[in-house]
């Protein structure tokens, strides 16, 4: 089980993964690549099961900038908790996958609000990637989108890849989600992209 305090420990550790040699390959360009650089359940809190996952997903119809980028290879995994009560109820991870790492970080740059959707920025001390942001702690509920719920984003870049991860509050939570959280599970994903075979 995470706690709050081995969270943030961890967060510290994802500094040093951030710095990689300027030749690193580039990520996901092919589909047996771009299955790989998704979130699997060992990277995750127990209880989350992946329920959804679209690999081929084309681009949200308000997301020019993918297309603009020359936005290669998208898709998503949803994972959903098996029980009520567990502080993170669903994880939406999500690749965007561009030809270079220039392409990459200005599609992150011109896509903060569209990856927002709609949350605020939260201040946090995020330092995974490049270009980190997170957003946060009120988040519309696509399940049920007359609800509001406690929830962060959090998007980034490495290498080529940009990766945007939202983690829900389950409905009847004990601890608290907290931003810290979803950032320990984004040293996972970064570490899927930096990955070598």
């Amino acid at each position: 089980m995470f706690t709050l305090r081995r969270l943030a420990a961890l967060l510290l550790l994802a500094a040093p993964l951030a710095a990689q040699a300027p030749d690193a390959p580039m990520r996901g360009l092919d589909s047996r690549d771009f299955r790989k650089l998704f979130l699997e359940s060992v990277d995750l809190p127990l209880g989350l099961q992946m329920k959804q996952a679209s690999l081929i997903s084309g681009p949200d119809p308000r997301d020019l900038a993918f297309a603009e980028f020359g936005g290669l290879r998208l898709g998503f995994r949803g994972w959903i908790a098996d029980s009520k009560s567990a502080t993170i109820g669903r994880l939406m991870d999500a690749r965007f996958v561009f030809p270079t790492e220039a392409a990459a970080a200005s599609y992150l740059r011109a896509s903060y609000d569209l990856l927002a959707d709609g949350a605020s920025d939260f201040p946090t001390a995020t330092t995974i990637g490049d270009g980190a942001r997170c957003f946060g702690p009120e988040m519309k509920d696509a399940t049920h989108p007359d609800k509001i719920r406690r929830g962060f984003t959090i998007v980034f870049r490495e290498l080529n890849v940009v990766v945007k991860l939202t983690a829900i509050s389950g409905d009847d939570v004990g601890e608290p989600l907290e931003a810290s959280m979803v950032g320990v599970i984004c040293i996972s994903a970064l570490k899927r992209i930096t990955a070598t075979e």
